[in-house]
């Protein structure tokens, strides 16, 4: 049996999630999303029902299947509960607003885990822009966004 999360695990995943907020900010508030809607990014993994399993998941420790199965069970909740993860469920909203999100996510999911390999978000879209799951009108914009003047 798997020994229970230390501080020092729950402190790491606090520092991974503010650092994530951090680098989704300004890439947000690059494609004209709102404050709001960037502060309030992903606010439901601070809830214990994501927490705990999020933290329990990712400690170095191998993982009991009971753990594979909470975390599981708590980023389906997550991706049920975020807009922004519409591709992934059927019959979830689909609002330009949550598009953006969703590539804004995706960078700073990468920058926060990857710093020194990922560049600017211009950058980074350009390099993974063929593998983005957005549709036409939400690539339109961030295009736009990123190579105006």
């Amino acid at each position: 049996m798997k020994k229970e999360a230390s501080i020092k695990d729950h402190i790491d995943y606090l520092k991974y999630v503010l650092e994530h907020k951090y680098r989704i900010y300004e890439p947000m508030r690059d494609l004209n999303l709102s404050r709001w809607q960037a502060l309030t990014h992903d606010l439901n993994k601070l809830r214990p029902s994501q927490w705990n399993p999020y933290v329990d998941y990712w400690d170095p420790d191998p993982d009991p299947p009971s753990e594979v199965l909470a975390f599981n069970k708590a980023r389906r909740r997550h991706f049920e509960a975020s807009p922004h993860h519409w591709h992934l469920l059927p019959n979830k909203s689909q609002d330009l607003k949550y598009q953006l999100e969703a590539v804004a996510d995706w960078y700073a999911s990468a920058k926060t885990q990857r710093p020194k390999e990922i560049g600017s978000f211009k950058n980074w879209y350009e390099e993974n822009k063929d593998n983005l799951t957005i549709k036409p009108n939400a690539r339109e914009i961030v295009e736009r966004t990123l190579y105006a003047g």
